[in-house]
């Protein structure tokens, strides 16, 4: 297996971007197609993979934020990531599938599914004062 971080060369950068996007490194991703100038399309794309991680897998609204700054998403842009992450996680849910499926969270002290989760989190606004 080659490493990630391979030589200088482009063709070596654009398969480190390859390697990054299979192994689910959005955030590595995003700033390799960055350096290789990659259409801004492209690098939307990664971005709003690399938020919907921190959101669904991860659960790290901190992270999520930070990435929103780093990347110039505006409010409106977080919001429609919100929305369609919430109507993708319904959608999974009725497949049978469990990426929405409640875990625990440290600042409730409950469990809580993606949804709920979202709007401790994202909707109350607190997050947007920082922003």
């Amino acid at each position: 297996m080659k490493s990630a971080i391979s030589g200088n060369k482009k063709g070596d950068s654009s398969d480190a971007l390859t390697e990054a996007i299979e192994c689910g490194n959005f955030v590595r991703a995003e700033g390799l197609a960055r350096s290789l100038n990659r259409p801004e399309a492209e690098i939307r794309d990664l971005q709003g993979k690399a938020f919907r991680q921190f959101v669904v897998e991860l659960r790290n609204p901190h992270g999520a934020i930070a990435l929103a700054k780093e990347f110039n998403f505006s409010r409106e842009d977080v919001d429609r990531l919100l929305q369609k992450i919430v109507e993708e996680s319904r959608q999974e849910e009725e497949e049978g599938n469990e990426g929405s499926r409640r875990r625990f969270d440290m600042k409730t002290k409950r469990y809580l599914d993606l949804e709920e989760w979202i709007r401790e989190y994202f909707k109350s606004g607190k997050w947007q004062k920082s922003y």
